[in-house]
């Protein structure tokens, strides 16, 4: 049986282009972090979510979802910011 984090990331991967992640899995089995890909370029923190939201609703099951927590939506961009910052000091 494949794990959860491990699914998620399949399926993220699959779905969304230029994929990155920082996602974990807690003591729990809660899933949270955050993901990068280029198809966010240009969306709204709310078209983020709600394309995430939309690709695991139909990928997992229930019992699944309910594992998922605080997922971060952002740009290559946005993920390498810190870099620039430490170029510009």
């Amino acid at each position: 049986m494949v794990k959860l984090l491990k699914k998620v990331e399949n399926v993220l991967n699959a779905k969304l282009s230029e994929f990155r992640n920082g996602l974990e899995e807690e003591t729990s089995g809660r899933i949270l972090g955050f993901i990068v890909s280029s198809a966010f370029t240009g969306r709204t923190h709310e078209e983020r979510q709600a394309r995430l939201a939309k690709i695991l609703k139909k990928e997992l099951n229930s019992a699944d979802l309910a594992k998922i927590g605080p997922i971060v939506t952002m740009t290559p961009e946005e993920a390498d910011y810190k870099d620039v910052l430490e170029t510009d000091g």
